[in-house]
This record gives structure tokens, sequence and C-alpha cells, in this order.
């Protein structure tokens, strides 16, 4: 075999050695890939089961007092000193301005 043969040689089996490569860096990134697209998929459904889960164990918002009920939390307020007559009327009057 004579010089130029034998470049030609070495070149072509460099040439598959480098495409062997590149085949085998494209399957790897397919694979690296496919196992990042399942995490970002498990990720999303985690993150959608806390919500519910939150959305579940969320405490409902107390029932509104009754107007009653107000005046009675007023008036003991106003007996345990806790505001002076003059705060407990205006807030009087307000309550039951509202019913």
């Amino acid at each position: 075999m004579n010089d130029a043969a034998a470049r030609e040689d070495a070149a072509q089996a460099a040439a598959a050695a480098a495409g062997a490569r590149r085949d085998a860096a494209l399957r790897a990134r397919r694979g690296a890939d496919e196992r990042c697209d399942a995490a970002e998929r498990r990720v999303a459904s985690l993150s959608e089961a806390l919500a519910a889960r939150d959305a579940a164990e969320a405490p409902a918002a107390p029932a509104p007092k009754s107007p009653v009920q107000r005046l009675k939390e007023l008036k003991e307020a106003y007996e345990a000193g806790l505001i002076s007559e003059e705060a407990m009327e205006r807030k009087r009057d307000e309550i039951l301005a509202a019913m």
C-alpha cells in the first residue's frame, strides 16, 4: 500500500470514529433530554398535588358574626374597660345602621 492510500485509509478511519463519537453523543443527549423531560413532568405533577392538598387543608373563612353577637362583644369590651364610652357608642351606631 502506498502512502496516499494509507493516508486515505487513516482519514476514513478517523472520520468513521468521529461519526461514531457524534452518534454516541447524540444518543446520550437524547437520553438526558428524556430523563429531564420526565423529571419536569414529575415536578409539575407533584406541584399540582401539593396545591390541591393545600387548597383542601385551607381553613374555611369564619362565618361573619351576627349584629347581636357583635353588640354583645362590644358591650363586653366596654365593660372590661378596653374601649371608651364614645368608641362603644360610635361602633354600636355603625352596627345598628348596617342592620
